[in-house]
């Protein structure tokens, strides 16, 4: 490229994105001013200068370089953007707004900038102010997948769970080729206890989306806690078996957890002994191996196990019988 076009910055801007892919920041760094020298106004050189800058450990240096650019351009199209994203870095997260909130009067029809203030009034502690970014966001952009997607999280996390189902529904309406949404409706139903509900929407996913991994784990794991039928069991172990090709240990769990709610207790233990060999830490794959081995008539491990599954925090479906086969076996 150099040789081709040494009047534009194309080589240069390849061997900074190579080094940087290396995590080579130094010779990143110099390539990408290399870029800048030959294109001024490249925006992507100056976004990736300033990304490794911040790779390498050193906001402060993108910050200074950015009011640079500022002083030359008080309107910059990308400057204050990616000031705020150095000082989150720095973990400055009110100075970072205050960016981000520059950037919004620039571009008053960029997602982005209205998730990054939402960004920077969580980590403030501001969760009022967040959903009011999203909210303002979604005014200019009422269809936006990322302003609704973020702010279904936001109000997930708070638990606030019967607002979040209304966005992933408005998300649905907005984007109905969007799995995330009826994958979010679904996930806040089963937080909900609304099995069948969630149970639903899963099903006529899998309509939609018949090779979706994580629809077929999830219905299957449902279904496996939550409904003790023959026919629904069948149908969960029909479509774990789907999960097989994946080493992925959530959708192996799944696997052995339906192993075990049919009574198939061997090859259960042979799945999740893997799946917590792997992932030791993991409360719901203790509690899962755990009571494997406690219909294994192995009390010694299944105590060690489910001692486990129910540390202090821990939150999952099957917690109480996990204390409560705990409490009988010590």
């Amino acid at each position: 490229l150099e040789k081709a076009s040494p009047e534009t910055g194309l080589g240069a801007f390849g061997k900074g994105r190579l080094y940087k892919q290396q995590k080579k920041y130094d010779e990143a760094i110099a390539a990408f001013d290399e870029a800048l020298a030959r294109e001024p106004d490249s925006i992507l050189a100056l976004t990736e200068v300033v990304n490794a800058e911040i790779a390498k450990g050193d906001p402060d240096s993108a910050i200074r370089r950015l009011n640079a650019v500022l002083e030359k351009d008080p309107e910059h199209r990308i400057a204050h953007d990616l000031l705020g994203i150095a000082y989150m870095a720095k973990q400055d997260y009110a100075t970072a707004e205050a960016e981000f909130i520059k950037q919004s009067e620039i571009n008053a029809k960029s997602s982005v900038v209205y998730t990054q203030i939402a960004a920077a009034r969580a980590r403030q502690g501001n969760l009022k102010g967040a959903e009011q970014a999203f909210r303002q966001g979604l005014g200019e952009l009422p269809d936006d997948q990322r302003l609704l997607l973020g702010l279904a999280a936001l109000y997930t996390g708070q638990g606030n769970l019967e607002a979040a189902a209304d966005v992933f529904q408005q998300g649905m309406r907005a984007a109905p080729d969007n799995p995330r949404f009826p994958i979010g409706l679904a996930g806040v139903r089963e937080r909900q206890g609304q099995y069948d509900e969630a149970i639903a929407t899963y099903e006529g996913m899998l309509e939609k989306y018949p090779d979706n991994i994580i629809v077929i784990n999830n219905l299957a794991a449902l279904l496996a806690d939550h409904r003790q039928d023959e026919a629904s069991l069948a149908r969960a172990k029909e479509l774990s078996a789907k999960l097989g090709e994946t080493s992925q240990p959530a959708f192996q769990d799944t696997i052995g957890w339906v192993h075990y709610q049919l009574g198939e207790y061997d090859e259960a233990a042979r799945i999740l002994s893997s799946v917590v060999e792997q992932q030791p830490d993991v409360a719901v794959f203790n509690y899962h191996l755990g009571m494997v081995y406690y219909r294994q008539g192995d009390n010694r491990a299944a105590k060690e196990l489910l001692a486990r599954a129910v540390g202090e925090g821990e939150s999952y479906h099957g917690i109480d019988e996990a204390r409560q086969v705990l409490a009988e076996i010590q």
